[in-house]
């Protein structure tokens, strides 16, 4: 799992230092030389940084489809606290997600 883990984080996050005005992206990159499938993805919230607080993040594809997520409440305070989701790539295959 570990591996699996240090393999995939050439997916990138690119979510900048601060809170950004316009809208963000997550670049995910296959270069671990195999296909992904259902590969389990996590980021935490502090690294979404959410405009807003009272929303709940969503992922959407290129194409407009919405790539299914979960939202977890890891401390059981009521405020969420990563969102976790599966993504298929191919071996040297890219998305962007928005």
């Amino acid at each position: 799992m570990k591996a699996t883990s240090i393999l995939l984080l050439s997916a990138s996050l690119l979510l900048g230092a601060c809170r950004p005005s316009g809208p963000r992206h997550i670049m995910l990159a296959n270069n671990t030389g195999s296909d992904r499938t259902d590969e389990a993805f996590t980021i935490a919230r502090n690294e979404l940084r959410p405009a807003d607080d009272n929303l709940l993040p969503a992922l959407k594809q290129a194409d407009g489809t919405y790539v299914p997520t979960q939202i977890d409440d890891l401390d059981g305070d009521g405020q969420w606290d990563e969102m976790a989701f599966v993504y298929s790539l191919k071996n040297g295959g890219q998305a962007t997600l928005d």
